[in-house]
């Protein structure tokens, strides 16, 4: 981001996918089902974490914001282009948060309320917390480690009660730990209303965290010491405030508010590169804003709720244009039902193909009112996407 000052965020009332009108036309009868394009390779399991990338490999989590499950839960380092395992660590009973990943390790939370750092290269375990030394059981932490300094900070929520599921948010916990990158061991703690889903940041020397409740709390990252706190009235989700209302960049010095837009449906899904947002709704409307000022650069509608967005990073992303007076692709957008769009800076479709899932019935078209796609990321020529069921890694080099 250009000015590393601002932190971004959507807010607004709770989000509910579903209930949206002809986009919810259910699964198509088979025999009916559009060309799927075969992934360059596909990985098994259930409902995948978004990767965080890696030198040599990219790394994500199986069973993201599940706890009580029966048996256990990957964490795996895939080789980028083939899809092989480097290597991968489980958990029981409870699934992983999104990892984190430096060039010293990898930072993952889980479901059981424990952190673990990992050696990016060969999986070794360098240090684990437990959440339980400084807590009774249960809770999770589901949100990207933020790291900076030497220190990792992540949400933790852990459940007052001998329970791994508590059915009210009140019977946990919330909190911030900042933990010793090196060694795990706690630097300080500091408590948030509710729990956090959205991925903490630093930004411009202060911790950034949004919780469920609508509260974001700017942190000194030394001691965990309040700057400022906001309130924007909203129920913060995964990956992004769960809110039609409006979308609001903070400064991260002050908490007041740069610029405000307000989106066409209730976010679902969020990108960022360094002088645009993305943001998908379950409406099937995808959008691009100024990252400076918040103008709306372009809009663009899906088949049906959008799952994933992924913006372009750099001109190596952007192959789809063969003249530089061309337009060029600027996004990703995957929707419910399976497609993957290419939307250039005009907000125009160059490409469109359908993907299916491995554990689908008919590996056709899905029902767009359950939430199939968990994200997209593009990095280069690949774009992966990552569902209920598997990841997917699919070349947009030249479409």
């Amino acid at each position: 981001m250009p000015s590393r000052r601002t932190f971004l965020r959507a807010v607004g009332g709770t989000a509910t996918i579903g209930g949206v009108g002809s986009l919810l036309s259910g699964r198509r009868l088979p025999g009916t089902c559009r060309p799927r394009r075969e992934p360059t390779w596909e990985r098994s399991g259930r409902s995948w974490t978004t990767p965080a990338f890696g030198p040599d490999a990219l790394f994500l989590g199986e069973w993201f914001g599940a706890t009580g499950i029966r048996g256990t839960a990957r964490l795996v380092a895939l080789n980028s282009w083939e899809g092989s395992a480097a290597w991968a660590r489980t958990v029981t009973g409870a699934g992983w948060g999104r990892p984190a990943v430096t060039d010293d390790a990898v930072y993952a939370g889980t479901g059981n309320k424990s952190v673990h750092a990992f050696d990016p290269v060969t999986g070794d375990t360098l240090w684990v917390w437990d959440g339980s030394e400084e807590d009774t059981i249960g809770g999770g932490a589901w949100a990207r480690p933020a790291v900076a300094d030497g220190t990792v900070f992540v949400a933790v929520s852990t459940a007052r009660a001998d329970d791994s599921d508590p059915p009210d948010d009140t019977d946990y916990d919330h909190r911030v730990v900042a933990l010793n990158a090196r060694e795990g061991t706690v630097r300080w703690t500091a408590d948030t209303d509710r729990s956090v889903f959205s991925d903490p940041a630093v930004v411009a020397g202060t911790l950034v965290v949004a919780a469920e409740s609508g509260t974001v709390y700017g942190l000194d990252p030394a001691d965990g010491s309040e700057r400022w706190v906001v309130s924007r009235d909203a129920v913060v989700g995964q990956p992004v405030v769960a809110g039609g209302e409006s979308v609001v960049a903070l400064d991260a010095k002050t908490g007041e508010a740069a610029w405000t837009a307000t989106p066409p449906g209730t976010p679902t899904a969020l990108d960022a590169t360094e002088d645009r947002l993305f943001l998908g709704d379950d409406e099937g409307n995808a959008v691009s804003y100024g990252l400076r000022d918040g103008r709306e650069r372009w809009r663009f509608r899906a088949e049906a709720p959008v799952g994933g967005i992924a913006g372009l990073r750099s001109e190596t992303d952007q192959t789809d244009s063969a003249r530089a007076d061309e337009v060029s692709v600027e996004a990703r957008v995957a929707d419910h039902i399976g497609y993957v769009y290419a939307v250039t800076d005009a907000g125009t479709r160059t490409d469109r193909f359908h993907i299916s899932e491995s554990g689908s019935d008919d590996r056709c078209g899905w029902d767009p009112s359950r939430r199939w796609v968990n994200g997209a990321t593009a990095r280069g020529d690949s774009l992966y996407v990552s569902t209920e069921w598997s990841v997917e890694r699919f070349e947009i080099d030249g479409d």
